[in-house]
C-alpha cells in the first residue's frame, strides 16, 4: 500500500490532475504490481507567487 504524494502548481484544469493520478497509478500498477484498488494519493495544490 503505497502513499503518493504529489505537489502541483495551484491552477491547474481538473482533467489534468485526473490524467495525472490515473497515470501514476496505472505505472505503479504495472512496475511494482499493487492492486488496481489499492489506490492511496495525495495531491496537493501550491500557490507559488513568482
Amino acid at each position: 500500500m503505497p502513499l503518493v504524494k504529489i505537489e502541483i502548481r495551484k491552477g491547474k484544469p481538473v482533467e489534468y490532475k485526473k490524467a495525472l493520478l490515473d497515470g501514476i497509478h496505472d505505472a505503479l500498477v504495472q512496475t511494482i504490481k499493487i492492486p488496481e484498488h489499492d489506490r492511496f494519493q495525495r495531491l496537493y495544490e501550491l500557490d507559488l507567487k513568482n
